[in-house]
């Protein structure tokens, strides 16, 4: 949708945000279904679909915000149904990796990458047999929710009111001092960025010089926070196994968390520094 979109009738504009919203939701239900895409490929996908939603739903108008609430709620409950799976894979992926440039002994692999090995095929099988078909159950019933509203009027200055809206909420989320970081407050950040990224791309397709390049650092942000995080979640993994001795700084810039997040903060507070008007100047050039 471009900004010449919003000339539209209003009652297009909801429709439209509809569409989105059942695309998102049929293609996390039909990746799900499918026996042929691994485990984590499609905790990964729904994952990143719900989130979608999640955030293309906060743009719905004020007579929905109820229903909008409920099904945030319902989503966000099968984001945490898959949470294992998606948490296991990823640490037994990173350790693995931190291992591959070393010269280990393939037929003895340090017990914690055995163990997250082991754990990831048992949570991975459960998921599957268990987890899949309650989550496609709960997608559907969402679905159909939002199938049955009723038409609305989706005002374009309410539509600009909300981006507006999610995007000062990440801005007074943005992390301060890295010396008293909370990993909480830090997931909360990503999780309003990650909001302002989906619903700056359902307000404007128009790929100008100036857009492309913000699009292009909240993504590169949020990837970036994104396996600082999971590097943090991984050190303490390896706290609790008292394998510490098998993630070494020294030879891997990815876990000196030390020298990293000072660097994310400052992109972070850089990239949601504009006011909200400043922001919609770059959305609608």
């Amino acid at each position: 949708m471009s900004t010449s979109d919003l000339d539209e009738p209003h009652s297009a504009l909801f429709e439209h945000l509809r569409e989105r919203l059942l695309e998102s939701l049929d293609l996390a239900i039909r990746t799900l279904r499918d026996d042929q895409i691994a485990v984590s490929a499609s905790v990964h996908t729904t994952r990143r679909c719900t989130k979608k939603v999640r955030a293309l739903l906060k743009l719905a108008p004020v007579k929905l915000k109820e229903q909008s609430r409920r099904v945030r709620a319902d989503l966000r409950q099968s984001r945490k149904a898959l949470g294992p799976a998606r948490d296991a894979r990823v640490a037994f992926d990173l350790l693995s990796k931190h291992f591959s440039t070393q010269n280990l002994d393939p037929d003895d692999p340090p017990q914690l990458l055995s163990n997250l090995h082991r754990i990831c095929d048992d949570i991975e099988a459960r998921t599957r047999a268990q987890i899949f078909e309650n989550v496609i159950a709960n997608l559907q019933s969402n679905a159909q929710q939002i199938a049955d509203w009723p038409s609305q009027d989706l005002n374009p200055s309410e539509l600009r009111e909300r981006i507006c809206a999610g995007y000062l909420e990440a801005r007074k989320l943005r992390p301060r001092k890295s010396n008293k970081i909370d990993l909480d407050d830090l997931h909360g950040f990503r999780s309003a960025l990650v909001d302002h990224y989906y619903q700056l791309d359902f307000f404007h397709h128009a790929e100008t010089k100036r857009f492309a390049k913000h699009k292009a650092r909240l993504k590169e942000l949020r990837t970036q926070l994104g396996l600082y995080l999971d590097h943090c979640h991984l050190q303490t993994l390896a706290e609790q196994h008292s394998s510490q001795h098998v993630l070494s700084q020294a030879k891997d810039k990815n876990l000196n968390t030390g020298k990293i997040l000072p660097r994310l903060i400052k992109e972070a507070r850089e990239i949601f520094d504009p006011s909200s008007e400043e922001m919609l100047e770059i959305v609608q050039e």
